[in-house]
């Protein structure tokens, strides 16, 4: 019965440790992260905030299961589930951390560098796929075969994806070149006029003054001629033909219309 007191006490611990926490300690450091002007730390802790309590639970029980006399195996099986759900939890909160500072990054750089779903995309795909890679390495296991399994497949599946590569690379080439961007007006060589409201993998969406949603494939947007009346000036002049009659006061017309 004693084998078991020390791990039982150490995820109490644990338990106790994410209790003061939220009870305590959470809502002073929301407070002192609420009053600074940078807002790299609200980001930070907004990321880690829900994930703090369950990682003090699994640090606890990591450290419990080596202590524990259930049998060499079991022990390390317990130890490397623990630090698996650790590994995750950390991974997900570094993507959430992540897209909210390119987010922000975005935001101060303002139409220079739209945050759009693609950059948000990648950045959480980078990182989860990061995340994955060493909690593999943790189990000992070798990523080499796996590296060299998606390179041959990933041979296959361009080529069956061909049109959705060609929609992803004018995507990301619409958006370093700027030819149109988040925000813009925009008429196209068809004649459809709208606001640039999103750039994604495959589409560029596109809302018409009726409100109106146009989904327009990026390779077709990036050979297609454009009308950006945002790219250099939001102002733009409008003609608008105006008659009056011959015997008007020519004064009077000048004075109105100017």
């Amino acid at each position: 019965m004693n084998t078991w007191l020390p791990p039982v006490i150490t995820v109490a611990i644990g338990i106790v440790a994410g209790w003061i926490f939220k009870s305590f300690i959470h809502s002073r450091i929301k407070k002192i992260t609420s009053k600074t002007a940078w807002k790299g730390d609200d980001i930070f802790f907004n990321a880690i905030e829900k994930y703090i309590v369950y990682w003090l639970f699994l640090v606890a029980l990591y450290i419990a299961a080596g202590s524990i006399e259930i049998g060499a195996p079991y022990n390390a099986y317990a130890a490397k589930l623990a630090m698996t759900l650790l590994m995750l939890s950390i991974t997900l909160a570094a993507s959430t951390m992540a897209i909210d500072l390119l987010n922000e990054w975005s935001a101060s750089k303002g139409s220079r560098f739209p945050s759009t779903d693609i950059f948000t995309n990648l950045a959480r795909i980078t990182i989860i796929a990061i995340g994955l890679m060493i909690i593999l390495q943790s189990f000992d296991i070798s990523i080499a075969p796996i590296l060299t399994a998606l390179g041959i497949g990933g041979l296959a599946i361009s080529l069956a994806l061909k049109d959705t590569l060609s929609d992803f690379f004018a995507g990301l080439h619409i958006l370093v070149s700027q030819k149109v961007r988040v925000g813009d007006f925009v008429q196209l060589d068809s004649g459809q006029m709208g606001y640039i409201s999103n750039i994604t993998w495959r589409n560029t969406t596109m809302v018409e003054r009726a409100n109106n949603v146009i989904s327009i494939p990026n390779q077709k947007l990036s050979q297609s001629i454009t009308k950006n009346f945002d790219l250099k000036d939001t102002s733009y002049t409008i003609k608008i033909p105006v008659g009056v009659a011959y015997d008007s006061d020519l004064e009077q017309v000048e004075r109105v219309t100017t």
